[in-house]
């Protein structure tokens, strides 16, 4: 647990909420800290991930309710994080966080790509 209360998952290991949570996947610890800040104050609880790989490992300890999910990160992009999701058959939702103006783009290669 942080200082901002965030529950970590940045080394794949989180611990199991008594509530619904969302998971915050950024690489971006000043993202990370803003954003669980917000949403604590309107009473969600927070799990944050820094990076693809961690987000996944949290997905599996921790079963969140949603995951704001950042597409550019530098060991497993957002975009490989949903496609490995969804490949696996879990189907949380997912709101994108991105600057990248080519996302529209990215989620029709995704579409595209499912099963």
């Amino acid at each position: 647990m942080t200082a901002n209360g965030c529950a970590v998952a940045e080394s794949g290991v989180a611990r199991r909420p008594a509530r619904p949570v969302v998971l915050l996947v950024d690489d971006d610890a000043a993202i990370r800290r803003t954003l669980t800040v917000g949403l604590e104050l309107e009473g969600f609880e927070l799990v944050c991930a820094s990076g693809g790989r961690a987000a996944l490992a949290a997905v599996e300890a921790v079963a969140p309710a949603v995951m704001l999910l950042d597409l550019t990160m530098p060991d497993l992009d957002g975009l490989e994080v949903l496609r490995r999701l969804r490949e696996a058959g879990d189907d949380v939702p997912v709101c994108v966080l991105s600057a990248r103006d080519e996302v529209l783009l990215d989620f029709e290669g995704l579409r595209e790509a499912r099963p």
